[in-house]
């Protein structure tokens, strides 16, 4: 079987390496064998990876894919490291609400609830690209489709007109994970949405929006200033207005790799100019002044041992309402560029490879045409990311209640926390992966 498409993707993070990996093994697998570089070219507007970012969480309905689907055994066991369980607490008192094990998730989900360095798994991703044959074009910024590499993806020459039709090419896609502030989505969705409106339908603009909230990020670079039973787990320290997640990761150095405890802080925020901001930006001393207040004395290690903070503008999407959202008309997007999630469910890097574990499946299987592909796979995946948009917004509320609704969220907690706390519907994963 000779590969049909034409496949160019946008974007060269987790989302867009995620879908190119998962390609190139799908199709070695289901019969088209090796892609050839004229199939599938990726494009980056950075000249380079970035080391930038933090830790994330990677649950199981994650950690299977990219086991199983992109091959990355190998560097999860070195890279990655397995809490033993979830911790809930308060700041003010330092008493523990709940707890929800994890030491038996492989057995009941598949596979392990692993943390990891951001830069480490997009670097992995990075390699196991290379060993397909493929690499990513560097330097190679979209331009609204009309010149450079992706010029080839359509022959319109106006916005608008491209933006109603699509592509020209029925059998080209273009795959926009370019995130939040996605090109891809600019050109090809949101006038589409405009003209809707003018044509006086609901007018759903996809545009992302400053959420209100800032994340303050930290590291401790020795496991030694971090209490015992911290080392061993993912904390999540509640208090009202704010609230505070800890958790080991491993960290590459010069001798190989070491752990460190990463910190994350999520405050209330009225500046209106956080779009600017980036993972540098150091946070102010009133920020994180305003994150700590109240802190238990047990705490204290936090701001005794945690380095200088930086400071994070919390964008998100609004929540996907159809298929539409992901897919028009051979140009699919992909994990930001789609759904901005906040991260208070710590599924937004998961979602975003679901995503691409999911649309390179149907490329790679099944009958129908390009286009019949995409909107299956458009359809397969909406509702899940909106739910999961959801329970991210809701999880960050109830973090930070104030009042009666804390008191009786910690007695909530007290009476079924761990019930409370586990997601099967979330950790088992969508069940075409």
């Amino acid at each position: 079987m000779v590969w049909p498409y034409k496949v160019r993707v946008v974007g060269a993070g987790i989302a867009g390496l995620s879908f190119a990996v998962a390609l190139t093994q799908r199709a070695k697998a289901s019969g088209p064998g090796e892609l050839s570089t004229d199939c599938l070219r990726i494009d980056e507007a950075a000249s380079g990876p970035s080391s930038d970012g933090a830790g994330i969480q990677l649950g199981p309905n994650v950690v299977r894919l990219l086991q199983n689907d992109l091959g990355l055994s190998n560097a999860l066991h070195t890279l990655s490291f397995a809490p033993k369980c979830i911790s809930l607490y308060s700041l003010q008192s330092g008493k523990r609400l709940a707890r929800l094990s994890l030491e038996d998730f492989e057995r009941r989900y598949g596979a392990k609830y692993l943390t990891m360095h951001r830069a480490s798994l997009q670097s992995s991703l990075l390699a196991r690209l290379h060993e397909s044959g493929h690499t990513v074009s560097w330097a190679s910024p979209f331009n609204n489709g009309q010149e450079g590499p992706l010029a080839t993806a359509s022959q319109h020459k106006s916005n608008e007109t491209r933006t109603t039709q699509g592509l020209e090419y029925k059998d080209t896609l273009l795959v926009g994970a370019d995130g939040r502030r996605s090109a891809c989505r600019k050109v090809y969705f949101e006038p589409f949405e405009q003209a809707k409106g003018r044509l006086g339908k609901p007018n759903a603009l996809r545009q992302p929006f400053f959420t209100g909230q800032l994340a303050l990020r930290s590291v401790v670079t020795s496991l030694n200033n971090v209490p015992e039973a911290q080392q061993q787990e993912i904390a999540v320290w509640t208090a009202p207005h704010h609230h505070l997640v800890g958790y080991p990761m491993v960290m590459p150095v010069a001798a190989g790799t070491r752990l460190h405890y990463n910190l994350v802080g999520f405050i209330t925020s009225e500046d209106t100019n956080s779009n600017a901001a980036g993972w540098s930006c150091l946070a102010s001393t009133d920020q994180v002044r305003l994150l700590l207040q109240a802190l238990h004395p047990s705490l204290q290690w936090i701001p005794t041992s945690a380095e200088s903070w930086s400071s994070w503008p919390l964008w998100a999407s609004p929540t996907m309402q159809s298929p539409e959202d992901h897919y028009k008309n051979n140009v699919f997007l992909i994990g930001d560029a789609a759904h901005a999630m906040r991260p208070h469910q710590a599924q937004g890097s998961a979602m975003a490879i679901e995503d691409a574990c999911a649309l390179a499946n149907h490329l790679t299987s099944g009958s129908g045409t390009l286009h019949d592909k995409c909107q299956r796979t458009a359809q397969e995946r909406w509702q899940r990311n909106a739910r999961v948009q959801r329970q991210s917004l809701r999880n960050g509320r109830i973090f930070q209640f104030t009042g009666p609704m804390a008191w009786f969220r910690d007695r909530a907690l007290g009476l079924a926390g761990s019930r409370l706390m586990d997601q099967p519907w979330l950790f088992r994963g969508p069940s075409s992966l």
